[in-house]
């Protein structure tokens, strides 16, 4: 029971314990507060519980600072504090737990600690970044969330088992989802959001989740994996880890991925493309000085890695079957068929129509843009509009065998007239390129051919560009 005088004597204590805790000094401090909890101050007393909020992470500063072996003392610590009711939300409270999180976030203590403290307890500026000079620090809560899902996960699959917790996982789920609507800036939430959607096997919400995200970060090899757990296609899996292992990332990094995509290789009979695989991943564990695998150790005493094969280029292997991974990663916009109606392969720029409403350029890189030719069609996705009449795709590929509309399209008969340069010409209002002059051509010479709307922007008109010529006489 309180006694009359106990609050003036638990302030009394107080004046220690903050001496103790910028002295760090764990052990006196908690005799302190054994001491204090002896007294039964009331909860009202929120000044008194605040000051000794401020003197806890005071004190889990200072051992930070003076290295002190975190396992020794930070759980029997905890215990001691565990029964103080805190107020909540407040500054002395965020305070505290700033100080624990630096320095439990990659154990498991976390996810107890964090249980304690209570996820809904931020105050409304640990939802915003820190901004410094230098750099920007990510919102506390957002850290906060990132780490217990992170933690949670890993203890779901402790050890290579499967642990059911369904009542946790819907009530942080809850909370994810709370936490989302609120500030959909934090991003890489979405991720976990999949993952916790995955484990339970909700594969079409994980994938719904999942895509937005994905979108963003594309260029992210962990991505692509996650992309590739959750498709049941096992083309598009193979796709996916395709992308994930072309993007230039750290082999140390791409382990998992690399294994993953071995046994598809292997199932698919691709052995010397496996093997060689198989090789990159040996090396990778031994410039780490890791341990190999059993499952990696098994397949190089396989009789099919054993053999001699001509020598296969993986990069080449990605580079097929990477576009494939970008369609899907697209799959729910609409795929138009174009023409080609304009090249500048030394600026990488591609002219295209699909009608007189939809027409422009897009960016495809040097290389790219000399394996095109006037009037090619594509079949092609569009990620936003265009910008001054530059266009964004995300998926290209070519579409063979489609027949050129009338609209934009028509048969030209006529005799040329070349520049007195040579090096482009007309069949009366059709421009004949000098990709499609033959030196066998000769001025006023009778051609026929078809040719293709392109709206010159700097005449603000139409014209039409020849995309085959063939003559019918000397």
């Amino acid at each position: 029971m309180h006694q009359p005088n106990a609050l003036s004597d638990a302030w009394e204590h107080y004046k220690i314990l903050k001496q103790k805790s910028e002295q760090g000094d764990v052990e006196s401090f908690k005799d302190i507060l054994g001491k204090i909890q002896l007294l039964q101050i009331p909860a009202t007393e929120t000044q008194f519980y605040e000051a000794c909020a401020w003197s806890v992470g005071k004190l889990v500063y200072t051992l930070t600072k003076q290295n002190v072996e975190t396992s020794a003392w930070v759980y029997p610590f905890f215990e001691c504090i565990r029964n103080i009711p805190f107020p909540k939300p407040s500054a002395s409270y965020s305070f505290l737990f700033k100080s624990f999180f630096n320095i439990i976030k990659d154990t498991p203590f976390y996810l107890e600690f964090a249980d304690w403290w209570g996820l809904d307890y931020f105050l409304p500026e640990d939802y915003q970044p820190v901004v410094l000079p230098q750099y920007t620090i990510q919102p506390l809560a957002y850290r906060a969330y990132m780490r217990y899902s992170k933690l949670l996960l890993q203890e779901l699959h402790m050890s290579g088992t499967v642990r059911r917790d369904d009542f946790r996982i819907h009530e942080f789920q809850s909370r994810l989802d709370q936490l989302l609507q609120q500030y959909p800036n934090y991003d890489f939430l979405y991720y976990y959001k999949t993952r916790f959607l995955l484990f339970q096997g909700n594969m079409q919400q994980a994938w719904d989740t999942f895509i937005p995200f994905a979108r963003k970060k594309k260029k992210d090899f962990w991505v692509w994996q996650l992309l590739a757990e959750l498709s049941q296609d096992d083309d598009i899996q193979f796709a996916c880890y395709c992308k994930a292992l072309s993007l230039g990332t750290r082999d140390d990094y791409l382990v998992r991925v690399r294994t993953a995509f071995v046994e598809r290789l292997i199932a698919r009979g691709m052995f010397a493309e496996a093997k060689k695989e198989i090789e990159k991943l040996v090396r990778t564990y031994e410039q780490q000085n890791w341990k190999i695998p059993q499952q990696i150790q098994n397949h190089t005493k396989q009789e099919w890695f054993q053999r001699s094969y001509p020598e296969v280029h993986p990069e080449q292997l990605y580079r097929q079957y990477a576009p494939k991974a970008d369609e899907v990663l697209y799959f729910d916009l609409p795929e138009q068929i174009v023409y080609v109606n304009h090249l500048n392969p030394e600026k990488g720029v591609i002219g295209f129509i699909r009608d007189k409403s939809c027409h422009g350029f897009f960016y495809v890189g040097e290389a790219k843009a000399r394996e095109f030719h006037l009037g090619d069609a594509l079949r092609v996705r569009f990620h936003e509009q265009a910008k001054q009449s530059f266009y964004q795709w995300v998926s290209l590929f070519p579409a063979p065998g489609h027949d050129y509309p009338d609209s934009f399209c028509k048969s030209f008969t006529g005799n040329l007239h070349l520049h007195a340069s040579g090096r482009y010409g007309f069949v009366n209002d059709v421009y004949i390129d000098a990709s499609l002059l033959k030196s066998h051509l000769s001025n006023k010479q009778k051609l026929t051919g078809r040719a293709i709307l392109f709206y010159q922007q700097h005449k603000n008109k139409w014209s039409w560009i020849a995309i085959s010529v063939e003559a019918i006489e000397k």
